[in-house]
């Protein structure tokens, strides 16, 4: 078979979807577009909150052993904290 043989054969594989992988689709589909709208809900209400022009900025800690290899201790991050 030549390329575009080839290439036709694939193309008509990716169309044809069956009906169980296109109804789960749809469903995650559905689930993301509900977690996206759920979570501009709680920006605006977060936004309706803050002061106007205020910074968000992330601070938080990892306890425990990263993939990377940092490790957390808790009673460091208490001691750092007092």
């Amino acid at each position: 078979m030549g390329r575009k043989g080839h290439l036709r054969t694939r193309r008509r594989r990716a169309r044809h979807v069956d009906r169980p992988s296109l109804r789960r689709l749809q469903r995650v589909n559905e689930a993301l577009q509900r977690a996206q709208e759920l979570m501009a809900q709680w920006d605006a209400e977060l936004r309706a909150e803050l002061p106007q022009r205020a910074d968000i900025f992330d601070a938080h800690t990892h306890l425990g052993t990263d993939i990377d290899g940092m490790v957390g201790i808790y009673d460091d991050l208490e001691r750092g904290m007092e």
